[in-house]
């Protein structure tokens, strides 16, 4: 299998229990909760919420490694043009709103009502 190739995830777990989406590990059968998404961690290395597997074989740890860090890149790139771009539009509304002065609006009493 080549590096670049994706695995299937379910190939290299049991469900235990599906209510509580527990997922036993097929090499060192260790059983982990919030099923195959965590299992994915697990085997690709991953420390962070779930402990790495140790016995996973290297044909399957590296492309889904790979996979994982370059998902997780995207989307701190995809988090960080978010961040941006709010930052630009809280600029934008406030110089819109500094140039508004109290005196322009006029009082609540003058309104009229239709």
């Amino acid at each position: 299998m080549a590096s670049n190739e994706l695995i299937d995830i379910r190939n290299h777990g049991v469900v235990v229990d599906p209510l509580k989406q527990k997922v036993k590990c097929n090499y060192c059968n260790k059983v982990v909760s919030n099923g195959f998404y965590r299992l994915k961690y697990h085997l690709g290395g991953i420390k962070g919420d779930v402990s790495p597997c140790l016995e996973v074989p290297v044909h399957v740890k590296e492309p889904g490694l790979a996979y994982l860090l370059t998902n997780e890149r995207r989307q701190r790139e995809q988090q960080m043009l978010t961040d941006y771009a709010f930052v630009h539009y809280n600029k934008q509304m406030r110089n819109f709103y500094s140039d508004i002065k109290c005196d322009d609006i006029g009082p609540s009493d003058n309104w009229k009502s239709d």
